[in-house]
């Protein structure tokens, strides 16, 4: 009963206009539109600075409906769900790529009482701190609201070379479709100015674009929300907010 009411409160408003969000039962939405996050030791102030910026550029965008709580480096108060932004990610071995979980992790992640996901956030060619917009597309997506060019039906309207996709794009699925059980999503629309949409640029290979839009619609964000990444988070969320229009 709590998986279904949990995926309820998450889909319903998307009846009438369904975007690509996440439906996993084991993530959910923030509670109190908060997402608390801390910065892991190893990144440098103009690294700190991208990310930070990226997070208070967000909560400008959705009218200040969604905060990103920065804890700085810790404490954390107990019994809080909260994103650790790390450049190595998680225990182990590290990172080769940016990652973030679609939303919040249901149960506490190692141990009962430690509450705390990992998001990986690193800078390289393989990396995402080139700029505040790159690391949008991760807020977003913890968040819940998932890749745009992932999206099931995706090839009715944008081009994947494969060809020209590294090792590192390829061993992280960073084009490939998503499960359509694990999204709600318009499969008859496609929004090229999504924060969401991976740079054209990222793992490839060869110099040239791994993305191409089909129609001839260029692909392009220059480090704001579009309004239907708003719309969409307006509406999981309930934020009473005019979405703004930069594209």
């Amino acid at each position: 009963m709590f998986l279904i009411f949990i995926l309820i409160v998450f889909v319903a408003p998307y009846a009438v206009r369904p975007y690509v969000l996440n439906v996993d039962p084991h993530l959910t939405k923030w509670p109190g539109n908060t997402v608390p996050f801390i910065l892991a030791p190893g990144y440098s102030q103009a690294e700190s600075n991208t990310i930070r910026l990226a997070a208070a550029q967000f909560q400008a965008d959705m009218g200040n409906c969604i905060r990103f709580l920065d804890l700085g480096n810790g404490p954390v108060p107990p019994n809080t769900n909260y994103v650790i932004v790390s450049p190595t990610g998680g225990p182990g071995v590290p990172a080769q790529t940016c990652y973030s979980y679609p939303g919040r992790v249901l149960t506490p992640i190692e141990q009962p009482t430690v509450y705390g996901q990992f998001m990986a956030v690193l800078n390289g060619p393989d990396g995402c701190l080139g700029s505040a917009r790159q690391v949008m597309r991760f807020f977003a997506s913890v968040l819940g609201l998932r890749g745009e060019h992932n999206k099931p039906g995706r090839d009715n309207f944008i081009q994947i070379d494969y060809n020209n996709v590294s090792p590192v794009g390829r061993s992280a699925g960073a084009f490939t479709p998503y499960n359509p059980s694990q999204v709600f999503i318009n499969a008859t629309d496609f929004d090229y100015n999504s924060i969401t949409i991976q740079d054209p640029m990222t793992y490839s290979t060869s110099g040239m674009p791994v993305i191409r839009s089909l129609n001839g619609r260029p692909l392009y964000n220059a480090g704001r929300l579009s309004y239907r990444d708003c719309l969409a988070l307006s509406m999981v969320y309930d934020c009473r907010i005019q979405c703004p229009t930069f594209y």
